[in-house]
């Protein structure tokens, strides 16, 4: 393989994260508004500046879109060490971090938790809170 071939597909890598990334900050900047079952894809790739093809040609569904959101939004706050408490030190650790990101983006926080929480992680999170309760 050229050089030349091999920085193409680094910049052509480049492009992919650069479009990724200008698709979730817009999706992320329509959730601070909206719950995300109104906002549409011709909404998010206005907002992102990119055609509605590519939309969906990174994001075919809307599940694909809220599940890359959600690890968006945890790489994008730094992943956050509260993703999976699992005990009462984990849980009593995290809620300063949590409360801090819950200020700071309140409408997409709500938009997105309750689409991540899968059942066995609401579970593990009742069970802490249960713990830190008692």
């Amino acid at each position: 393989m050229s050089a030349n071939h091999e920085r193409r597909s680094s910049l052509r890598d480049q492009q992919v994260d650069l479009t990724r990334e200008l698709i979730m900050r817009a999706f992320q900047a329509l959730l601070q508004n909206d719950h995300p079952d109104a906002i549409t894809y011709p909404q998010v790739a206005e907002a992102a500046g990119v055609s509605l093809r590519t939309v969906y040609r990174y994001f075919p569904t809307r599940a694909d879109l809220l599940q890359s959101a959600a690890a968006w939004f945890r790489e994008f706050t730094g992943g956050a060490e509260w993703d999976d408490p699992r005990t009462v030190r984990d849980l009593a650790g995290a809620i300063p971090q949590m409360g801090r990101l819950f200020d700071e983006h309140t409408n997409v926080f709500r938009a997105l938790a309750d689409r991540e929480l899968e059942e066995p992680r609401r579970a593990a999170v009742a069970t802490a809170v249960a713990e830190v309760s008692a």
